[in-house]
């Protein structure tokens, strides 16, 4: 099963690569916020990389290796502390604490997609701009 959903999650150009071959600051990222899982799968795509992990999280890595989507599978809630305290406030005040189970960095901010399959946008410092549709 776990085979089967990273050859859906790897494009025909994605490269397997070992771990070592992650920028530091990539494996020190994964070391720090998802400590109990193991790298599966590193796959490089030009210079962007993608990491499975042992527990089935993604995490897209720009060529610096700095994260750019965090990705948990089946509803389950992502580890805090690697985006802005401010959108976890917010979802403490607003929506009861609800977990996010996809956050993804963009040019204007995040895009974050909660366990319960609400989609809402902040901007660069975590302040709730909108829900998406």
């Amino acid at each position: 099963v776990v085979f089967g959903a990273l050859a859906a999650a790897c494009d025909d150009d994605d490269k397997v690569i070992s771990e070592n071959e992650l920028p530091a600051s990539a494996k020190s990222f994964v070391s720090t916020y998802f400590a109990s899982a193991k790298i599966a799968t590193v796959y490089k795509d030009g210079k962007e990389y993608e990491v499975m992990l042992s527990n089935g999280v993604r995490i897209d890595f720009n060529r610096s290796g700095k994260w750019t989507d965090v990705d948990s599978p089946l509803n389950e809630p992502l580890p805090t502390g690697f985006y802005p305290k401010a959108i976890d406030a917010y979802l403490l005040a607003n929506l009861n604490g609800t977990g996010i189970n996809e956050i993804s960095k963009e040019r204007y901010g995040y895009d974050v997609e909660l366990v319960t399959g609400i989609e809402l946008k902040f901007d660069s410092q975590g302040r709730f701009l909108r829900y998406d549709d």
